[in-house]
């Protein structure tokens, strides 16, 4: 490991710990100096959790619940409660110690699938670094593109990882538990869910196909869009205003927003998709 990774794995790691004990250092960044760019994503959730008391999430593909997580700033800032969703075990037990001591969290060590039971599940067989446990998905394809573009090989030499002779090898194939949103929504009585966020490697769309909106139609939807093949996006979008959403699309992800959700004055000049 070269220096400049060694102090990089120190600072997550006494970051995680700060967050994990409410360090008042962590709490004061965001209330008082953390200010997202206006009309991204964080900056329309940032505008609806001011205006919005007691805010309950699903978060589908919650990893360590650290890097790149784009509902954490929001926990800490707005006290925002729900459920935790991860089928990586290893990963999931980071993530149930760095929210051990937040209150109305809920943690589920498994997927989100169309129906309960188990189902193939793909992930980078050599590195369980936090690059390689975000690419896990259902979607094999997903990793094999990641695989074919250069970013694991570019990943893996950034850690000084070893990897297998043969590019097939790069990707192990494993079963994970999977529980079907209104499962989830009954096992654990959910009234109402404000926010959904789902980020699980080119299987979200699979996932808002599953919204049944008489048990579960929230404020706010974001996803992934960059990993979907055009016909997928193009579906996506159309099924999401099918059900009173308009949508933004920032990069590689996307806001649906139901209509009604925001004041008018906040999306003047917001181009939907």
């Amino acid at each position: 490991m070269t220096l400049r990774l060694a102090v990089k794995k120190k600072y997550k790691n006494l970051l995680r710990e700060l967050i994990r004990k409410k360090s008042p250092l962590i709490h004061g960044y965001y209330n008082y100096l953390w200010n997202p760019k206006k009309h991204s994503i964080s900056w329309f959730i940032n505008h609806y959790a001011k205006n919005k008391k007691n805010v309950f999430f699903i978060q589908i593909g919650s990893n360590d619940g650290l890097e790149r997580d784009p509902l954490l700033k929001f926990i800490i800032k707005y006290n925002f409660k729900g459920i935790l969703i991860e089928p990586q075990y290893w990963v999931f037990e980071k993530l149930r110690h760095l929210h051990q001591l937040t209150t109305g969290m809920i943690f589920e060590n498994a997927a989100i699938g169309a129906k309960d039971g188990k189902a193939k599940f793909y992930k980078i067989g050599f590195s369980e670094s936090r690059w390689a446990t975000g690419l896990a998905s259902f979607v094999k394809e997903t990793i094999e593109k990641k695989i074919a573009s250069g970013y694991v090989d570019e990943c893996a030499q950034r850690e000084k990882c070893k990897t297998p002779a043969n590019k097939e090898d790069y990707i192990k194939e494993t079963q994970v538990k999977c529980v079907s949103l209104n499962t989830l929504i009954a096992k654990h009585e959910v009234k109402e869910v404000h926010v959904l966020q789902i980020d699980t490697e080119g299987y979200d769309y699979e996932i808002i196909k599953m919204i049944d909106t008489k048990l579960l139609h929230p404020d706010l939807i974001s996803f992934e869009i960059d990993h979907l093949s055009d016909q997928d996006k193009h579906d996506c979008l159309t099924f999401l205003k099918s059900i009173n959403y308009n949508v933004i699309i920032r990069g590689r992800d996307a806001l649906a927003i139901k209509e009604g959700t925001l004041n008018d004055t906040l999306l003047n000049g917001v181009s939907f998709a």
